[in-house]
């Protein structure tokens, strides 16, 4: 059940109370819930002349093998903004997002959910 066992505002040992029939982690000192721990990824697929862009990943996990760009969102930034700079962080293109293709939902400790978008591409920098 999650990952914290210390309130995030206060700093109280986290109790396990029912809410909405689930067992949570509660702060028995303010109003704080634990409701889980999640990720959001995302994906860039841009196809150019019957070409797909992927790129070689430089770190673990899969260090050596080739994927497509991409990468996770920033707690204050827009979804559609982090595509956009992952796909240019990555490969050097500004791209354009012409709408989501696929999406991946793997629940698991870090509950973490994928979104692939179609791109287009502009420009190399």
């Amino acid at each position: 059940m999650g990952v914290a066992n210390y309130c995030l505002a206060c700093g109280t040992y986290l109790e396990t109370r029912n809410i909405n029939q689930v067992d949570r982690k509660a702060c028995p000192e303010c109003d704080f819930v634990f409701w889980g721990n999640y990720s959001i990824g995302v994906g860039a697929l841009i196809i150019k002349d019957n070409k797909i862009l992927l790129v070689r990943r430089s770190q673990n996990p899969g260090r050596g093998l080739w994927t497509n760009p991409g990468g996770y969102i920033e707690q204050f930034e827009r979804i559609e903004e982090t595509i956009k700079r992952e796909v240019f962080e990555e490969t050097g293109i500004t791209s354009k997002v012409n709408g989501i293709i696929a999406l991946g939902d793997f629940p698991k400790d870090v509950h973490t959910v994928y979104i692939v978008f179609l791109m287009d591409s502009f420009m190399l920098s």
